[in-house]
């Protein structure tokens, strides 16, 4: 089984409002695809565990673009 995901968030992440159309020189993250990511989660035997978040997550910007974003440059 194949399964594409795609999250959208309503706000920033300070908070505000996305307006429809950015003004100049601000662009929003419009929808983010996480299908290329791997958590590489890794559990030891007394339960402590890390993640190596490895890939890229496809991410649609309010401009138009398109980018492979890295794990480790994205904020929440």
């Amino acid at each position: 089984h194949s399964a594409y995901e795609s999250s959208f968030r309503a706000v920033r992440p300070n908070g505000t409002s996305k307006p429809a159309f950015p003004a100049k020189g601000e662009r929003d993250v419009w929808s983010v695809c996480p299908i290329y990511v791997r958590s590489n989660v890794h559990v030891n035997r007394d339960t402590t565990g890390s993640i190596n978040r490895q890939g890229a997550y496809l991410v649609l910007w309010s401009d138009g673009k398109i980018e492979d974003m890295q794990p480790d440059t994205l904020l929440a």
